[in-house]
């Protein structure tokens, strides 16, 4: 399991090496003299072939499901963060 912090970059890292790989890292950037800034996300996912192998049966499209989960993942986030109720539920196809 990696999970770094550089305070000075603003930049968080995490990531695993084991059952499910997955790796990622965020980035806030300051913008406009500190009243606004920029929050770059990156994700990279590899599935295990049996989970690979159900996201194609969910939806036909290994990457797609991948996309939904996370787009879902986000959404559920940004509720938590507004304050309008907590996780959305993944749909399928």
């Amino acid at each position: 399991m990696l999970f770094k912090i550089d305070k000075e970059q603003r930049r968080m890292e995490w990531g695993s090496d084991g059952e499910n790989e997955y790796r990622g890292w965020l980035e806030v950037k300051e913008q406009d003299r500190g009243r606004a800034c920029d929050v770059t996300v990156h994700l990279a996912f590899t599935p295990r072939p049996d989970q690979a192998q159900r996201f194609e049966e969910q939806t036909g499209d290994r990457d797609r499901a991948i996309r939904q989960g996370i787009e879902t993942a986000l959404a559920s986030i940004k509720n938590a963060c507004e304050g309008h109720g907590g996780k959305v539920e993944y749909r399928t196809a």
